[in-house]
């Protein structure tokens, strides 16, 4: 039987998201946004027996954001969903907070990166 993550492993895993390519959007979590993470998210998304998507699933998340998108998924977050309660829980989470947590488990790029992005594309009108 595996054993559930400890507070070490979610720690190595914001650090190689922030190696993998999750850096902007952990770059822009406070310490108190990811303290709430490690205090509500943690628990479900990182126990496989759960059926939450886990934490790092990066094809998981990729789909999900391409379905849903960041307001689908915040949707989902404060509403509840399937076996996760409204707020996850968390009735001390903002909705920045909570953006700032989506933006981190899907790979989702902060509106100031997506602007960026736009800008370097030369798609700016």
């Amino acid at each position: 039987m595996k054993s559930w993550p400890t507070v070490k492993k979610i720690s190595a895993w914001l650090s190689a998201s922030v190696a993998l390519g999750c850096a902007s959007a952990y770059a822009d979590m406070t310490p108190r946004q990811t303290q709430l993470l490690v205090q509500n998210c943690v628990q479900c998304h990182s126990n496989p027996h759960i059926g939450a998507p886990l934490m790092g699933d990066m094809q998981v998340w990729g789909e999900l954001a391409k379905e849903k998108g960041e307001e689908g998924l915040l949707h989902s977050v404060i509403f509840g969903l399937k076996e996760m309660p409204p707020l996850g829980k968390c009735s001390s989470c903002s909705e920045e907070d909570f953006r700032a947590m989506v933006r981190l488990m899907a790979n989702l790029p902060t509106p100031e990166k997506k602007a960026q992005e736009v800008v370097q594309a030369g798609d700016v009108k």
